[in-house]
């Protein structure tokens, strides 16, 4: 099949509820997919002994797949020079999860980004979104920067260009009136009480540990 130009390959692992028997000793099936966004489907599966295993897993999936023109993502266990290369060498682009699997370019990172996140300079570009869905409601802010010459790691990672950063900030408190259930009012009532009552607001830090 033909991908669209720039699609994003989301390649994620998951393992399959009631895959395990303990009787026979035999674990849950863990699998690694490469989901297209546009095309909504599916591309290809590599089933693995365990979530630990994504890292050998993730490279045969790719060997699967035709990248070219696309964007891959992966989270933090995908984050591996060696699977950066392989993306590039496939004519594809990647964006990787850094957390503290590399200690020390995440500090390099986060360093930067924090110190520019509230520099007016124009060094970062800045883009916000909203998401209100599922009793929840979601901020999410990106900072992303190709002004990257200063960093020492840059040679090791394949085409490597720019670097950002993201803040998640989520609203709780509708979760945490559900979790109130001494009055059978709705939400609406309860959020409206707590407003009002004092003692009652109390009692909803109380229930949720604050």
């Amino acid at each position: 099949m033909t991908l669209a130009d720039g699609e994003f390959i989301a390649i994620d692992g998951k393992t399959l509820r009631r895959s395990h028997n303990q009787a026979k000793g035999e674990k849950a099936i863990h699998m690694v997919s490469a989901w297209a966004s546009i095309n909504s489907l599916v591309l290809s599966q590599v089933k693995t002994d365990e979530k630990s295993n994504e890292i050998t897993a993730i490279p045969e999936l790719l060997d699967l797949l035709c990248l070219k023109g696309c964007v891959v993502t992966i989270d933090a266990m995908g984050c591996q020079k060696a699977i950066a290369e392989k993306v590039v060498e496939q004519s594809g682009d990647y964006v990787l999860t850094l957390k503290d699997n590399h200690q020390k370019l995440r500090k390099a990172v986060s360093h930067y980004l924090n110190g520019q996140a509230n520099d007016s300079s124009g060094v970062l570009s800045y883009h916000e979104t909203q998401d209100k869905g599922h009793g929840r409601f979601e901020i999410r802010r990106y900072w992303l920067t190709d002004q990257i010459d200063w960093l020492e790691q840059q040679a090791e990672w394949a085409k490597l260009q720019s670097i950002g950063l993201i803040e998640s900030e989520r609203h709780i408190v509708l979760n945490m009136l559900r979790r109130e259930t001494s009055t059978k009012k709705g939400l609406k009532a309860k959020r409206k009480k707590a407003g009002w009552n004092k003692l009652y607001l109390t009692k909803i830090l109380d229930i949720n540990g604050f």
